[in-house]
């Protein structure tokens, strides 16, 4: 994600104020010019003690940044006085309001950064109060946590862009806040070099990882609409909601904030239960108490099996439990009102996957059907049946176990 065009400004470095740090004019990891905070390393001081004393250490995104910035590699020592460009940019302050000061529109992250700034200044690591000094401390992994893609957002009287997607969805109305102070992880599975489940649709190939991914948009846009903080986890700048039947299958996936996503299936999922659980720790401290995340997947079986949606939860987390019930019973109640006289066959259990046993998060993993059978294929390749599915979930999802 680029940057607001505000950080490219040309700062004064006879502005720097002397204290136990410096101001490092250094070049960006994209070739830009930027401006950081510098530190200098204490005594006993590691790379991971060093951003501790700076409250950045948390996110992960903040240390391969700093690792970046100084061209260290992970086993490279620091040296005590010495100083190093933090992932901190100094930013000069308009004196109106952080969000105009920076190009965004989240009042969330522009509250955020105004707290790291006053937690700076009491800790006196900062000398200033930014609101007199004018001057703007902005963490890295602020401007790349927002909710979704905050630096590109516009907001037009109810609506907000999310360009994420796609041209014909990228505008979200928020129609209420029932959701209003949720967060959700919605992780589509598979991606990059895994095309998951694979199924033969005529002389077509369906891919699970495309129509998993389609749903996810639709339901990570749906949250939005009602209010919450929705995350997407893995992504496809190119490939938003589509409306097509058959979905190409795409390579060009990445993990949160652009990560190349691994070829080995353990090291895949363990980068996307690291992104998850770094962003809900995040979210935790700044006061976010219902956090939920929803994994989405298509099953794989005989050609003959026809299977209803089924859903798996955390086995020793009540939250999970109680979370994967709630969406079957909305689903059971769906299917009983709209397929009246064929029932529901879905189930709702618990399985040692990776994902739910190593997310932080009360999670559920859903499955939406055998894409190999003919009848659950058409569950996913008609757009209307996808929405319908991303519908289903949001109306679970309202009722807040």
């Amino acid at each position: 994600m680029s940057l607001p065009k505000s950080f490219l400004v040309a700062f004064v470095l006879s502005l720097c104020f002397i204290f136990s740090f410096g101001l490092s004019a250094v070049h960006g990891q994209n070739g830009e010019n930027y401006e950081y905070v510098s530190a200098e390393v204490l005594r006993g001081e590691g790379v991971f003690a060093l951003l501790r004393r700076f409250h950045l250490i948390d996110f992960s995104q903040n240390l391969d940044y700093f690792y970046g910035l100084n061209q260290l590699g992970p086993k490279k020592h620091l040296q005590v006085g010495k100083h190093y460009a933090l992932p901190l940019y100094k930013v000069k302050y308009n004196g109106k309001s952080i969000r105009s000061t920076l190009g965004i529109t989240s009042w969330a992250i522009a509250q955020d950064i105004a707290d790291y700034n006053d937690d700076m200044f009491k800790a006196k690591l900062k000398a200033g109060d930014f609101r007199k000094d004018l001057e703007l401390w902005v963490p890295y992994h602020m401007m790349q946590d927002p909710q979704l893609e905050i630096a590109k957002a516009k907001v037009e009287e109810k609506e907000t862009i999310f360009p994420i997607f796609g041209p014909d969805y990228e505008k979200v109305e928020i129609k209420d806040e029932r959701l209003d102070g949720c967060v959700y992880y919605v992780i589509a599975g598979h991606g990059g070099p895994d095309p998951g489940a694979i199924g033969r649709y005529g002389k077509y190939k369906l891919y699970e990882h495309e129509y998993a991914y389609d749903v996810a948009l639709r339901l990570a846009r749906n949250l939005i609409s009602r209010g919450a903080k929705a995350y997407v986890i893995i992504r496809d700048e190119h490939d938003g909601i589509r409306d097509e039947t058959i979905l190409k299958r795409t390579e060009h996936e990445t993990c949160w904030e652009g990560q190349k996503i691994p070829l080995n299936q353990k090291a895949r999922l363990k980068q996307r239960a690291d992104v998850v659980n770094s962003l809900y720790k995040y979210n935790k401290a700044k006061g976010y108490k219902y956090q939920r995340a929803v994994m989405v997947h298509i099953d794989s079986r005989k050609k003959s099996q026809n299977i209803d949606m089924f859903l798996y939860y955390q086995k020793n987390s009540k939250d999970s439990k109680a979370f994967t019930t709630s969406l079957y019973k909305t689903i059971e109640q769906k299917y009983k009102s709209k397929r009246a006289g064929r029932g529901y066959d879905g189930t709702v259990g618990t399985r040692d996957l990776y994902m739910l046993k190593n997310l932080d998060v009360p999670a559920t993993f859903l499955e939406l059907g055998n894409i190999s059978n003919p009848k659950d294929q058409r569950r996913i390749v008609v757009p209307d049946n996808r929405q319908a599915i991303a519908n289903w979930l949001t109306s679970g999802m309202l009722k807040k176990e």
